[in-house]
């Protein structure tokens, strides 16, 4: 799997420009993949318990707009139930490293969630095409066929982990 994903980002940085060193405002699209896991709970209070989370795995195009990145993941929690779904993320690029985001978030298949979150992310740069980032991320989901009727909100705290490939 490792030599799959390296020969990939070899590929791409032969085939495509590279962004202009130590500038990450440099308009462009690019691919990202995201690993979520966390604790999640009820809006109810402590009594409806705390549990952890589903793990999701989000990927699909990002685009910089001189800062603004903007993202469309399709989203598939994987386990301990599997379900499928989108996320459509809004990012600013506080500083080079530093990425601020706002998302909206659906599950749409078994059943149907919809909610909100707000994150950080520490995005350094691995090279000019690749940047990996980590930071916590919460998420309210208020409205769907899964929500419980006696909870009026589910929410999440996580940590995600992703990268970010910029052809």
């Amino acid at each position: 799997m490792r030599g799959v994903f390296l020969s990939t980002a070899l590929v791409l940085g032969a085939v495509a420009p590279a962004r202009a060193e130590g500038d990450p405002y440099e308009p462009g699209v690019g691919i990202a993949i995201e690993a979520v896991a966390g604790i999640e709970g009820a809006a109810g209070g402590p009594e409806d318990g705390i549990r952890r989370t589903r793990t999701v795995l989000l990927a699909g195009p990002e685009a910089n707009l001189w800062g603004h990145l903007l993202s469309l993941y399709a989203r598939v929690e994987v386990e301990p139930d599997a379900s499928i779904g989108g996320d459509f993320r809004y990012g600013y690029r506080v500083l080079d490293p530093l990425v601020i985001h706002g998302s909206a978030a659906a599950v749409f298949y078994p059943g149907t969630l919809f909610g909100a979150g707000l994150g950080i992310a520490y995005r350094p740069r691995l090279s000019d095409l690749v940047e990996m980032g980590v930071g916590p991320y919460s998420t309210i989901f208020f409205a769907g066929s899964d929500l419980p009727d006696e909870i009026p909100a589910i929410w999440q705290l996580v940590v995600a982990v992703s990268i970010h490939i910029w052809p």
